[in-house]
C-alpha cells in the first residue's frame, strides 16, 4: 500500500506516490456528496482510503452524519484513543461525532458539550455543516431541543457574513 499525504507538497518528487494521489484527487468523492449520490462518493472514498488518501477518510464521515447512520466504528475507536482537538477540521468531527452518538445513546449534556466544543473554535463559514447537522437523524428528538438550536444559532452569529478561511483568526 502506498501511503499518500493529504499535502501534494509532501510527495517528495516519487512518481508512484504522485500517479496515486492524483487519481484520487481526479475522483473526489465532495462532488458526488454535493449531488446527493452518496453511494457513488462511498465507493469513492473507500477506494481512495484502500490506497492510503487519509483525507478521504472524512468524508465516510459526513457521508454517515448525511445518511443519518451511526459513526464509523474506525472513528469512534480513534476517538476512544485521543481527545479531540477542536482547533483543526478533523478535531471539528470528532467533537461532532462525539456529540451526535452520545445523542443516540441518550446522554443529552454529553451531547451538547461535544457539539459546543465542534462549534468552539470553528471561525470557517458555518452553512455546509450546520445545514447537514440540522438535518442529522442520529439526534433524533434532541433535534427539535431548544439547546440543540441555541449551540448552532450562537455559532452562526459568531462568523456573521465573513467568508473564507479563518481558521488561522479564532478571535473573529
Amino acid at each position: 500500500m502506498i501511503v499518500i499525504p493529504d499535502n501534494y507538497y509532501d510527495l517528495k518528487e516519487d512518481p508512484t506516490a504522485i500517479a496515486a494521489w492524483w487519481s484520487v484527487q481526479r475522483f473526489n468523492a465532495a462532488s458526488y456528496i454535493l449531488a446527493g449520490d452518496l453511494c457513488a462518493a462511498e465507493a469513492l472514498a473507500r477506494e481512495a482510503a484502500a490506497v492510503g488518501h487519509q483525507y478521504e477518510t472524512c468524508w465516510l464521515n459526513d457521508i454517515a452524519v448525511r445518511r443519518g447512520d451511526p459513526s464509523p466504528p474506525e472513528l469512534m475507536r480513534e476517538i476512544a484513543e485521543k481527545e479531540p482537538d477542536s482547533e483543526c477540521v478533523f478535531g471539528l468531527d470528532e467533537w461532532y461525532h462525539t456529540a451526535r452518538e452520545a445523542a443516540a445513546a441518550g446522554e443529552q449534556e454529553k451531547a451538547f458539550d461535544g457539539l459546543r466544543r465542534a462549534c468552539e473554535y470553528w471561525c470557517n463559514p458555518p452553512l455546509a455543516r450546520l445545514e447537514v447537522w440540522e438535518k442529522d437523524k442520529r439526534w433524533g428528538p434532541l433535534l427539535d431541543h431548544p439547546e440543540f438550536k441555541l449551540i448552532l444559532d450562537h455559532r452562526r452569529r459568531r462568523i456573521g457574513p465573513v467568508h473564507g478561511e479563518l481558521k488561522y483568526f479564532p478571535g473573529w
